[in-house]
């Protein structure tokens, strides 16, 4: 089968345009996570990596060995994420480099600060 120049063009063209859109996806998702550490009551370490995307803001925590998607709520001061699994009952406050994580609306990790 033989493609003329304008075809081959055409070709190349299509295929590259997943590749260029992916990289773009890459970018923006990078600008999108950030990760941060606590550091928290009785030398305990909470991790969290906030995803901010046009569709709202979320937290991943890691609690018993699972990771647990959060979504942000409304809230009159700072921010608050409620986990995305009916099951569970975790919330993670934040204002500012403070957070709290709470289940069953008790603290499990208290007085945590960013590093």
């Amino acid at each position: 089968m033989k493609l003329n120049k304008f075809s081959m063009l055409g070709l190349i063209a299509i295929l590259l345009v997943p590749l260029i859109s992916q990289a773009k996806q890459k970018d923006s998702l990078y600008d999108e996570l950030t990760k941060i550490v606590y550091a928290c009551k009785n030398n305990a370490i909470l991790d969290v990596v906030y995803v901010n995307t046009s569709r709202g803001s979320y937290a991943i925590i890691n609690q018993v060995g699972e990771m647990i998607p959060m979504e942000n709520v409304k809230s009159a001061s700072g921010a608050v994420y409620k986990s995305l699994h009916p099951d569970y009952t975790y919330e993670l406050v934040t204002k500012g480099k403070f957070a709290e994580l709470f289940a069953d609306n008790k603290p499990i990790l208290a007085n945590c600060i960013s590093e």
